[in-house]
């Protein structure tokens, strides 16, 4: 039985050939921001990557990936997520039938950098979350559309995507509470969230206060204090975020 033939072989249309397994790699990758981050990840390797003075991709020239990218003194995190991406890449060349078994099971052996020590991140204390929450006017409708916005990231955890996808139809009351169900996330996975009162609360004063009774929670609201359109996207409600 022929094996497989090497990856990101330089026999002939090497550009062409990079193009086809990046786009192969990308493909089935439901989340656009992942998408984004893999496709700039797999540039940047390409960049480096030399297959003349490096040979056909292996678990060897994706090491020497990771002691270059140590070498330049990026995070954990940033170099986890190449070599993510370039697992990603073996894997799905593997499933084309464009990689020997062998030599993906090798590269995804390759080990992610560790952290050292504690990650101290950016959340907000609970008081600091409470003054983000009060700091939109609740006397005006963006106000209180801002304020619902805020509370279902706090209490809830939704990303700014389900955010903007979220619908009435998505709240039922369930033992007596509030639960955003069959929310579709990250990976087409399928949850159900349950909603703290006082969020609920801000979302019940602003779909009240906007008159919403189906379709999209949260809408644009112009300059008039009127809402003006039938939906958000993500990056306005991260503007908002930002603003805040």
């Amino acid at each position: 039985m022929t094996e497989p033939a090497p990856i990101l072989s330089v026999a002939s249309r090497p550009e062409f050939i990079w193009v086809r397994f990046k786009a192969i790699a990308l493909n089935g990758i439901f989340s656009a921001h992942t998408r984004r981050s893999y496709d700039r990840a797999l540039t940047q390797f390409h960049a480096w990557y030399k297959p003349v003075e490096h040979g056909p991709l292996s678990k060897k020239v994706v090491q020497e990936y990771r002691g270059e990218l140590e070498m330049r003194g990026l995070s954990p995190s940033s170099i986890n997520l190449q070599l993510a991406a370039l697992r990603k890449l073996a894997s799905q060349a593997i499933n084309n039938g464009l990689l020997s078994p062998d030599v993906g099971a090798e590269i995804a052996q390759v080990r992610g950098v560790r952290y050292v020590g504690t990650k101290a991140g950016t959340c907000l204390t609970q008081i600091q979350a409470q003054q983000l929450l009060m700091l939109p006017n609740p006397s005006t409708l963006k106000g209180k559309r801002d304020q619902a916005l805020l509370a279902l990231l706090l209490g809830c955890g939704l990303r700014r995507s389900e955010l903007a996808a979220l619908t009435v139809g998505h709240f039922e009351q369930r033992d007596g509470r509030s639960v955003i169900i069959d929310l579709v996330g990250k990976g087409k996975r399928v949850r159900s969230i349950p909603t703290p009162s006082w969020a609920g609360a801000a979302v019940d004063r602003w779909i009240g206060a906007a008159r919403i009774t189906e379709g999209k929670v949260l809408l644009p609201v112009n300059k008039a204090d009127r809402v003006s359109g039938t939906g958000m996207t993500a990056q306005s409600i991260f503007e908002i975020v930002e603003r805040c």
